[in-house]
């Protein structure tokens, strides 16, 4: 079973934003780096306002705080698609943006571009991650075949998603074993 379909730099964007929303550690440094800032002006004004006995000064502060806060989650998540369009904008990425063609068969996954043909074996991925508009097929932490859903026709996307989905569930785990098989 084969699909076409073609990923634009939006996909990639779409894709690096949700391993960031998935991944634990991100998840963390985006809630610390905006609770620093804004706890700090908190801080500071919770001081002023003790010191001058200034109700009006504390709530400054706070509304000061909450802005400075929903600015950095906001920033962070921007950042995001900053940074993958300056890293894909560096270099032609042939492989990466345009038409893919991806085939299953019994030992994997075969993914054909203008410039390349790679097979990955079912062992060599990680798992299926499906959004209302995109299949991820991982091969690494951060590293995934998109197929953006728009680009396919939506049968034929979802009978390859079922079918990829269901040889993964039932690839055999590598053993390892010695050579006289115990």
């Amino acid at each position: 079973m084969k699909i076409k379909y073609t990923v634009m730099m939006d996909d990639l964007i779409v894709f690096n934003q949700f391993v960031y929303a998935q991944s634990a550690s991100m998840r963390k440094k985006k809630i610390v780096g905006s609770l620093i800032g804004p706890f700090i002006i908190l801080a500071i004004a919770t001081h002023d306002a003790v010191k001058e006995h200034s109700l009006s000064v504390f709530i400054f502060g706070l509304i000061l705080s909450c802005c400075l806060f929903f600015f950095l989650r906001w920033f962070f998540t921007r950042q995001i698609r900053t940074t993958v369009k300056k890293l894909h904008g560096e270099h032609p990425n042939k492989g990466m943006l345009g038409e893919h063609e991806l085939e299953i068969d019994a030992d994997g996954l075969i993914e054909k571009t203008e410039v390349n043909e790679t097979k990955i074996k079912w062992g060599g991925i990680e798992r299926i991650e499906t959004t209302l508009e995109y299949t991820f097929i991982f091969i690494g932490a951060a590293m995934a075949y998109v197929i953006p859903k728009s680009s396919v026709l939506e049968r034929q996307y979802d009978e390859f998603i079922e079918a990829a989905r269901e040889m993964l569930s039932n690839k055999i785990p590598q053993q390892t074993s010695g050579a006289d098989g115990v």
